[in-house]
């Protein structure tokens, strides 16, 4: 089934990068671009697609308005987000409003196909690096973490949640849209950091601490 996409942002170039990243996919069209929610409106009078992409610029408010307007008036509607704000404040708002998907403007291929894939599906997707975050701000402190733990980074921390889930360095690589020297870079720094020696020990910490989490993305569970 074709999934269709309609791209809201008032910033001509930041649409053409979108399209072109969407174009590359399989099954995944642009049905149609529009700057203003007006537009979109009118637009969606007419067709509804599957999923609407809204590009955050800088009034994020006004963002979570048009997000509770669209999901009120077009409850089948899936609906991503696209913002520079990393905030788990922000991620909360915006899924509060009826948002699917939180992704950060740095967004690649990969993750965006993830998205939309995930989002057409009426599954939820928030970008790896914030899912991270939300995780060590709000489970970490009640599961007395070692300290080797509380050093590692965002990235390490879900490389450590996808190879406990049997990911190798390809699919993780794939996944996060890095290279498989940049993943296995990550590896070896994350066995020297919690003094494992190969994939069983990484595995292995991984489930005494959980920090695997249940759907294998590397994403906090919703």
């Amino acid at each position: 089934m074709t999934i269709s996409v309609l791209l809201l942002d008032d910033e001509t170039l930041m649409r053409a990068g979108i399209r072109c990243l969407i174009e590359q996919m399989n099954d995944i069209v642009v049905v149609a671009e529009v700057a203003s929610q007006s537009e979109a409106i009118a637009l969606l009078e007419k067709s509804l697609p599957s999923i609407l992409i809204i590009d955050v610029n800088s009034e994020m408010q006004a963002a979570i308005s048009m997000i509770q307007y669209f999901k009120h008036a077009y409850p089948d509607l899936g609906i991503i987000i696209l913002a520079m704000d990393d905030s788990e404040e922000l991620t909360s708002e915006a899924l509060r409003a009826g948002a699917s998907a939180y992704l950060l403007k740095t967004v690649v291929k990969a993750e965006l196909e993830i998205a939309l894939r995930k989002v057409a599906n009426k599954e939820i997707y928030l970008n790896p690096e914030i899912s991270l975050k939300m995780l060590k701000r709000f489970q970490f402190p009640s599961l007395g973490l070692p300290q080797q733990v509380q050093t590692l980074t965002a990235r390490q921390l879900q490389i450590i949640a996808m190879i406990g889930n049997r990911k190798g360095n390809k699919q993780i690589a794939y996944e996060l849209g890095l290279s498989p020297k940049t993943v296995a870079a990550h590896r070896s720094k994350i066995m020297a950091i919690i003094g494992e020696k190969d994939t069983v020990g990484i595995v292995l910490f991984a489930r005494k601490y959980g920090l695997i989490t249940s759907d294998k993305t590397g994403k906090l569970p919703m």
